[in-house]
Formats: C-alpha cells, sequence, structure tokens
C-alpha cells in the first residue's frame, strides 16, 4: 500500500533491526526459502539491553543492503540480504509524523518484505501486492501503485542502518520543533488574550467613573435633613418639651445619624472596595504588559493610557470620598449640638448628648 506518494511499510526498533535481518536469512539460508510472513514487532522483537553508557550504533551485517526515501513528514527505509540466486528477504520500515502540534509524534512502522533481484530488474513483495523497480548503482527506483490507482516512480537512495537513524532523528527533530513553535504560538496568543481582557476590564472602571457619587448623594442629603434639624430647633420646646425631646431630638439621633452611620457608611465602604477593585484591574495590566514585554511581544495598544487614568480616577475617588466624610461627621457633630442647644427654660439639658463617632477616611 501507499500514502503520500510512497511505499507505507512497518517499523522495526532499530538496534534490533539487523538481528532480525541477519535471523530471516539465515532462516532462508538452511531451507532454501524465503519468508512470507507479515513480521510483527510485539511478537518477534528481541530484547536486550546496549552495552556502555550511551545506545550503540547499528553494526554494519555483511551482505546485508539497504536503500532510503526521505520526504516531508515521512521516512521509508528498505533493508535486506539476497541468496545466490537474487531473492532476497528483509523488513521495511516507514517513520512518518502523526497528530498536528503540538501534539506532533513520530510513529515507526514495520513489516516484512521479500523478492527478486535480476539484473537491474527489481520485485519487491510487500503488504500483500507487488512493487516494479529499477536498481541500478546506489538507486533503487519503485513503481508504487498509489492510493488514486496511478503509479509512480519513488526513488531510494543506497543507506545504512546509521543513515536511517540519522533520518529518523531529523525526522523527530521535525515533529518537536513543531510541537515546540505551536506551544510557543498558544503561549503568546494566551498572553495576548489575557493582556487584552485586563485592558478591558479597566476601561470598563474607566468608562463607569462616578467619583464616589453616592457619597457625594450622602453628603447632600445629610446637609439637607441638618438644615431640616434648625428649622426644627427654631420652634422652640414644645408643649412638654415634645418639640425638644421628640422632633429636634428625633433629628439628630435617627436621621442625620442614619444618614451618616449607616447609609453613608454603607456607600464609603462600597466606594473603598471599587476603589480596590480599580487597583487590583491596573495591577493586572501592569503583569500582563509585563509579561508581553519578557515574552518579546509588542504593548497593548491604548493599556499605558488606560492605566493612566485609572490611577488618576483612584486618586480624585479617595479625596472626594475624605472630603465628603469630613462634611457629613461635621453635620453628625453639628446635628448633636443643634439638638443639645434646643432646649430652653425647663426643657434645658434635653439633648441627646454627645454624638456617635463618625466615619474613618479611606486609602
Amino acid at each position: 500500500m501507499s500514502q503520500n506518494g510512497r511505499t507505507i511499510v512497518r517499523y522495526w526498533p532499530a538496534p534490533a533491526l539487523l538481528l532480525i535481518v541477519a535471523a530471516t536469512a539465515l532462516t532462508a539460508c538452511g531451507n532454501g526459502q524465503t519468508s512470507t510472513a507479515s513480521t510483527s514487532s510485539q511478537s518477534t522483537a528481541i530484547a536486550g539491553t546496549a552495552t556502555g553508557a550511551q545506545p550503540s550504533s547499528p553494526v554494519q551485517v555483511p551482505g546485508t543492503v539497504g536503500y532510503l526515501n526521505t520526504g516531508p513528514g515521512a521516512i521509508t527505509y528498505l533493508q535486506w540480504q539476497s541468496d545466490g540466486s537474487g531473492r532476497f528477504n528483509g523488513t521495511a520500515i516507514e517513520a512518518a509524523i502523526n497528530g498536528a502540534p503540538p501534539n506532533e509524534t513520530v510513529s515507526p512502522k514495520t513489516t516484512s518484505i521479500y523478492g527478486q533481484v535480476n539484473g537491474t530488474a527489481f520485485t519487491l513483495d510487500i503488504n500483500g501486492h507487488t512493487d516494479q523497480g529499477v536498481l541500478s548503482g546506489d538507486t533503487l527506483t519503485l513503481n508504487v501503485i498509489q492510493n488514486d490507482g496511478s503509479i509512480r516512480a519513488i526513488a531510494y537512495r543506497q543507506a545504512t542502518a546509521a543513515d536511517y537513524n540519522s533520518a529518523l532523528a531529523k525526522l523527530q527533530q521535525t515533529a518537536q520543533n513543531a510541537d515546540t513553535q505551536e506551544q510557543q504560538r498558544q503561549s503568546q496568543a494566551n498572553l495576548q488574550t489575557t493582556a487584552q481582557n485586563a485592558l478591558k476590564a479597566i476601561q470598563s472602571d474607566n468608562n463607569n467613573f462616578t467619583n464616589a457619587k453616592t457619597v457625594r448623594n450622602d453628603l447632600a442629603r445629610t446637609d439637607n435633613d441638618l438644615q431640616k434639624e434648625r428649622q426644627d430647633a427654631a420652634n422652640g420646646n414644645g408643649n412638654n418639651c415634645y418639640n425638644v425631646d421628640s422632633v429636634v431630638a428625633y433629628d439628630a439621633t435617627s436621621v442625620v445619624s442614619y444618614d451618616v452611620t449607616s447609609s453613608a457608611s454603607y456607600d464609603v465602604n462600597q466606594e473603598q472596595k471599587a476603589i480596590n477593585g480599580v487597583r487590583s484591574d491596573i495591577q493586572a495590566v501592569q503583569s500582563a504588559e509585563d509579561a508581553l514585554k519578557t515574552a518579546g511581544l509588542p504593548a497593548t495598544p491604548g493599556a499605558s493610557d488606560a492605566i493612566a487614568t485609572a490611577q488618576q480616577h483612584v486618586a480624585e475617588a479617595v479625596a472626594t470620598t475624605n472630603n465628603a466624610i469630613d462634611g457629613l461627621n461635621a453635620d453628625l457633630t453639628t446635628a448633636y449640638s443643634v439638638a443639645n442647644a434646643a432646649g430652653t427654660g425647663s426643657c434645658a439639658g434635653h439633648g441627646p448628648g454627645s454624638p456617635p463617632a463618625g466615619l474613618s477616611h479611606i486609602s
């Protein structure tokens, strides 16, 4: 059979290859017949460990010849021994790149071959079919049937098992390089995606910047409630000190105080969380841009401007919030002072006393 214009064969591990071919040749010489059985790498492989610290190179077996075809993504190696009549048997190996980066692998396969050499005429039986060709000098040219039924001439050059090992190493390196390049491409794409997502987050922060609007609204509402308390205090003691005890004091302790210690306190905490979130987004963009720079990739367009804008917004929000806090705390103190001073005569001293603690600045 064939694939991409070359004979498809199966692979024997190179250190055991010559032993198998030699054993096959000896069997043929002993009984006068050539082998026609397909070789199985799982059932007939010869186990063993090469001596020395490194695997040994294959030996050149006398009488053994080999021919190698190399192409993009695959190599094919034919190796055999002939008897006196020109009949031969041996092994064919194809090592091909399988899969796609970053998971390309080289999968060698092997199969038995046999045939006849008659002068320059060459006949090869492999995988249940026969290929015809010409063996001339160091070149073997085979007419190989293609998948579409056409016949194509495929050239092999004479080569040793060591040549095959070298070609296999190059093929494996090609697959490894492709895997490495794809891994790098994916890694770079991930870095760029991370940077783009980080930039989108900080741009959203910038677009939604309100400069502590909710806290500023809290201050405006508290100012209005304090003004209402002043107006209530102007109405005097009231019957049985009712205005002092139940109206003005309520304004201070349940309206203005609630404005500051509950509503505004919650909004101040939310503002602090929002500021911390923006700072985190700034850090994410900076880290992503540093990673791009380390990888030798260009900076994300607009990243530096977005960072500068976000940093300015953070500074403004902190200053605005703290100014509002100062106003809120002042309103709280004033509200209690007004309530404490509202009663006169027999109603004097009916005020709520000291105000609760005010709000702390954010950072």
